[in-house]
């Protein structure tokens, strides 16, 4: 076989290659998409600011203007869908948040994961809390929902926030009137509220929060108190037979499922 007749056939073969992947790729993308798959997904930027803990129960907003961000999945549908904000622990977002994420969207509802760490330069506070206020991500939240609120595939009146740890924290806190007025101008307000294993330890002025879904594992480090008047659904998960279930419950090991 001649040289030309060798270049011939190895271009002809690269052809046909390529029209092979090209076909399978055109019949894979006509294929309808897992229900856990969103069908379009956005980075959004949000405009806050960083402000101490002090700062933020006095009202003062003379703080250092911050941008953070959060990404939008939005779920298969048409039109106005519901949403789940979700606020990551102290170690920022790991593959629980995943978990959830295929879930909601399972269920066709959409979910945005805000992300108060990388904005300020921080990866996480596990070992150094001071880094970011407490109180700081619950003005976060406040941000996120009149950003949210505006686009035009959420539906406004059906926003639910869900943290983890130190985020189910700024989720319950989040649903205080009195934060709520100084904070959350705009009046978008959560339909629902969901802590999980949420460090309860702190009870505010005008403590007065709307209902709200907290979870524990039973050998979580940390004890729920709250206020005789708060309309809280408390739920433990674990028991003496299951002696060994802790706050990382909702993390699911490939192949297994989830406890919820």
């Amino acid at each position: 076989m001649c040289p030309e007749q060798a270049d011939a056939m190895k271009y002809l073969a690269m052809s046909i290659g390529a029209g092979i992947t090209f076909a399978l790729a055109m019949t894979a993308a006509a294929q309808p998409l897992s229900k856990d798959i969103a069908a379009r997904i956005e980075a959004i930027p949000i405009q806050t600011l960083t402000i101490s803990d002090e700062q933020f129960l006095k009202g003062d907003a003379y703080g250092k203007p911050t941008t953070i961000a959060g990404v939008l999945r939005v779920a298969q549908g048409s039109g106005r869908l519901p949403l789940v904000i979700l606020v990551a622990g102290s170690g920022g977002f790991a593959p629980n948040a995943d978990v959830w994420d295929r879930q909601f969207q399972e269920m066709g509802i959409s979910t945005f994961a805000v992300d108060s760490f990388a904005g300020r330069g921080i990866v996480s506070t596990v070992v150094d809390q001071s880094q970011l206020g407490r109180l700081n991500m619950i003005l976060d939240v406040y941000r996120s929902l009149a950003v949210l609120a505006a686009h035009p595939r959420v539906d406004p009146t059906r926003i639910a926030v869900m943290g983890f740890s130190r985020g189910g924290q700024a989720a319950l806190y989040s649903s205080l009137k009195r934060f709520q007025r100084i904070w959350n101008p705009g009046g978008i307000e959560p339909a629902t509220y969901i802590a999980l294993y949420p460090p309860c330890i702190t009870t505010f002025v005008g403590d007065t929060p709307r209902l709200a879904i907290i979870r524990f594992g039973c050998s979580t480090a940390y004890r729920m108190i709250t206020s005789k008047s708060a309309p809280v659904a408390t739920i433990w998960l674990g028991s003496r037979r299951t002696p060994k279930m802790s706050r990382w419950w909702n993390f699911r090991i490939p192949g297994t499922r989830s406890i919820i």
